[in-house]
Parts: C-alpha cells; sequence; structure tokens
C-alpha cells in the first residue's frame, strides 16, 4: 500500500466512525431506513433495493461503488456528503436538498422528482433539481429569521441554522496554555509564580469560555443555512414561509434534528391561516 493510499485510509477511518449503518460488499433489500442516523458512515459496494429513506440523517458521510434501485427518499437533505461511483435507478425524490455534496461520476437512472434542490447547483445528467441562486430577500423574511435563530428548538436544530465554529487564534492557544514543570524551569519561573501564572491563565480561559457560551444562547454562533433557505423558497412562496415560520416560532417546543420536522410545523402554520 502507497503512503498516499494509507494516508487517505487513515483519514477516512477517522472521518467514517459511524459504523451502524456502514455496510461493505452486501446486498440490502426492503430495508427501511426511516429516522436512522447515517451521518458519518461509509458505504463500499453496496446494493440498496427498495428500500426506505424518510426523515434521515444524512451528514458527512460518503457512498462508493453504490447502487440505490426502487428506493424512496423523502424529508431530509444530504449535507456534506461525497458521492463517488454511484447509481440511483428507479427511485423517488421528495423533499430532498443536496447541501454542499460532492459528486464524482454519478449517475441518475428514471427517477422521480418532487421538490428536491442542490446546493451549489451543479449540473448532472438525468438530476432534476431547482438551481440555486443568491436572490435577494424581503425585509419581512429577513426580521422573521432573525426572530427564528433567536428561538432555542429552531437554532439548535441544525437544520435552518448552521454552527459556526470560531477557533482560538494560535496566539490565544499559547498565551492561555498551562505551564508544566518542564516548561516553567525554561522560563526561569519559581514553583510559586508558575502556579499563580496558570491560575490567572485559567481565569482568562474560563471568561472566554463563558463569553463563548453567552453568545452561543444569543444565536450569534449560528448562521442561515443558503441551502436550506433556497429550498424551502423552492417549497414555499415567501408570504407562505413567513406565515409557516411564525408559527413554528410560537409553537415549537420540542428539540429535533430533522428538516422534515420543521417541515411539518411551517405546512401547519400555512393551513392555520388560510
Amino acid at each position: 500500500m502507497s503512503s498516499k493510499i494509507y494516508k487517505q485510509y487513515k483519514l477516512d477511518k477517522k472521518r467514517y466512525y459511524n459504523k451502524v449503518f456502514s455496510y461493505q460488499g452486501t446486498e440490502l433489500v426492503d430495508r427501511n431506513y426511516s429516522r436512522k442516523d447515517f451521518s458519518n458512515t461509509h458505504n463500499k459496494l453496496v446494493i440498496f433495493k427498495n428500500c426506505r429513506f424518510e426523515q434521515t440523517i444524512f451528514s458527512q458521510m460518503k457512498f462508493e461503488n453504490c447502487l440505490f434501485e426502487n428506493c424512496t427518499f423523502k424529508g431530509f437533505e444530504f449535507l456534506q456528503g461525497l458521492f463517488e461511483d454511484v447509481t440511483f435507478k428507479n427511485c423517488i425524490f421528495q423533499d430532498i436538498l443536496f447541501n454542499r455534496c460532492n459528486f464524482k461520476s454519478v449517475l441518475f437512472e428514471n427517477n422521480s422528482w418532487d421538490t428536491v434542490s442542490m446546493s451549489p447547483y451543479v449540473k448532472i445528467q438525468g438530476m432534476l433539481t431547482s438551481k440555486s441562486v443568491d436572490n435577494p430577500i424581503s425585509s419581512e423574511l429577513g426580521i422573521v429569521l432573525e426572530k427564528a435563530r433567536l428561538q432555542k428548538y429552531i437554532r439548535e436544530s441544525n437544520t435552518l441554522f448552521k454552527k459556526v465554529h470560531n477557533t482560538w487564534s494560535k496566539k490565544i492557544k499559547k498565551e492561555l496554555k498551562k505551564i508544566s514543570k518542564k516548561e516553567g524551569d525554561k522560563l526561569g519561573l519559581t514553583k510559586k509564580q508558575r502556579l499563580e501564572e496558570n491560575a490567572k491563565r485559567k481565569i482568562q480561559r474560563n471568561k472566554l469560555l463563558k463569553e463563548s457560551y453567552e453568545k452561543s444562547q444569543r444565536g450569534e454562533n449560528r448562521k442561515i443555512d443558503k441551502g436550506i433557505l433556497h429550498f424551502l423558497l423552492s417549497k414555499y412562496s415567501e408570504e407562505d414561509l413567513i406565515k409557516g415560520i411564525e408559527y413554528a416560532i410560537d409553537n415549537m417546543n420540542t428539540s429535533f434534528h430533522q428538516l422534515s420536522f420543521l417541515l411539518a410545523y411551517i405546512e401547519k402554520g400555512i393551513r392555520n391561516s388560510m
């Protein structure tokens, strides 16, 4: 095994750590994978036949040399997935978003499409998706989205808003790092001086962590997912979307992580406004 292949093997092993739904060299027939979690999975040389994927979680997963035949995909997003030498044949896609996915030699044959989006848009033969366009939204929708960001359950669902990871700079990490005895000796510090300095650094670290937590409570570490927003605007008019999100803001009272759960609240809000 070459060093390049071995390095990729090690990276994949670390990245795709979910073994529960990682299959290799098998045929899976008449399986129901609805509401299952395929995040961080690696499926290779697998045939999925007559399988159902509804409200399934797909995030940072890899499908390699796979065939999906007569399968149903409904009510979720493929988030940051890699599809390599994959064929979808006679499948049904309904309320699906391909969000920041990578496609290599992917084939779509005779599939059914109903409200399917891709962000960013990539033209693939046989794949019928709405094209992602960054059109400006109204001020009314902008205000409602800001209110939604402050709603705990919507914000933390990782659907409409994705978490932005702001890490400390190398300089700050170095300044706040605990000084070991060996490092203290190099710096010419006495034990008392080293312990006092470490106590100061701990206070500063805790202060920054507290500030980060408070920002997360205000939703400042969450950013609107343009792919999800485009998907919603391709499914609903802006007027209906405002009504639906307002209903979700007022009535959502439980944690969730499926796009379909948010859609159910939006659609109920639209129906109630009629």
